[in-house]
């Protein structure tokens, strides 16, 4: 081969060489690593407040009923009437029962007399006989007798007894202060025992009755904090009990609560408001891989996948994880488990 051939020669191979590389399979590109914002779990609990509707009800709240059968002759407390303890409420027309407290105070007197006539004969019925001037029949008959004189006696006093109870009765008296609420009678109206004639609430002594749900119940127990709202106003309250008892059908367990300072007016409906000690993820930052629902957070560049045993919707989700926990909050809809990511730092975290 000569020189020229030489020469011409060399641009073809370069042009073979390029053709060749060309024809040859392009190296795969790596898939664009995934980037990701992120916040510490600390940063993100947020306090989580429980609510339950509740009402504030009185300890007493009482109809005041008759005791005796009579008249109304005057109604002193009428509806709206704030009363003391023993003040009295309703007067009864009390000529009859007066009369049978006297009846009753005559007949014992009567007995009495006769008790101690009974007395006296058998004392002498015992002289009588040591003298044998008696027979033994008739020292017990006189026994006998002073026997039933000294029971009717005892009999007439407790009938007395009844009789000055229900003069007393004649003037009808709250047994507690409070608000009359309601009242069932008019002036002149005959009422018998038992008959309803007031409604008495007591406005002081309060209470709080609701019922929580069983999720719930076991912080109300250690919350620092507890309230009664009711609009937009804010009592302080304290648990007094929990029942143990779970109602099967609500799966709520009954509580009571106590004001502590100022309280709303008797029946007053509400709600009893509460913190958990612990603090809630927000729900939004949930997400869902391989049917498991869970969070996604950041460990050596990869995102890591921490799943959770149960989410039940309208409840708080609590996440057992170390609180500087960094969680991925933009970007987690578009990572898989253990994929490689890159975190986005903001400017002033750089």
């Amino acid at each position: 081969m000569n020189i020229k051939n030489k020469a011409v020669s060399w641009p073809l191979l370069i042009i073979a060489a390029l053709l060749l590389l060309a024809c040859e399979d392009p190296k795969p590109e790596l898939p664009p690593i995934t980037k990701v914002r992120v916040q510490t779990l600390d940063a993100l609990l947020t306090e989580y407040q429980y609510r339950a509707s509740a009402q504030a009800l009185s300890l007493r709240d009482s109809k005041i009923a008759a005791e005796i059968s009579a008249t109304v002759d005057s109604i002193i407390a009428d509806v709206g009437s704030t009363v003391a303890k023993g003040d009295t409420l309703v007067a009864l027309d009390c000529r009859e029962t007066i009369a049978v407290q006297e009846q009753s105070a005559a007949t014992l007197d009567a007995l009495a007399a006769r008790a101690a006539l009974a007395k006296q004969q058998l004392q002498r019925a015992r002289k009588l006989r040591n003298s044998r001037s008696i027979s033994e029949e008739e020292l017990n008959q006189k026994q006998s007798t002073l026997d039933a004189a000294t029971a009717e006696h005892e009999a007439q006093q407790a009938s007395l007894a009844i009789a000055h109870l229900n003069v007393e009765r004649c003037a009808v008296k709250a047994p507690f202060a409070g608000v009359i609420t309601q009242r069932h009678i008019q002036q002149g109206e005959r009422v018998v025992p038992g008959q309803s004639l007031l409604h008495l609430v007591d406005h002081q002594n309060l209470q709080v009755h609701v019922q929580i749900a069983a999720e719930a119940a076991d912080s109300i127990g250690a919350a620092t904090e507890t309230h009664f709202v009711h609009n937009n106003q804010t009592y302080a309250v304290q648990l007094i009990s929990l029942a143990a008892v779970l109602d099967s059908r609500t799966r709520t367990q009954a509580a009571r609560f106590s004001f502590i300072d100022a309280k709303p007016k008797a029946g007053t409906l509400g709600q009893i408001v509460w913190s958990d000690q612990r603090r809630a993820f927000p729900v939004t930052l949930i997400s869902q891989r391989n049917n498991q629902t869970g969070v996604f957070y950041a460990e050596d560049n990869h995102a890591r996948f921490y799943p959770l045993a149960s989410v039940i919707p309208g409840q708080p989700i609590f996440i057992d994880l170390p609180l500087e926990t960094q969680i991925i909050t933009d970007g987690r809809l578009g990572v898989d488990i253990d994929e490689q990511i890159e975190i986005i730092k903001d400017q002033a975290q750089q």
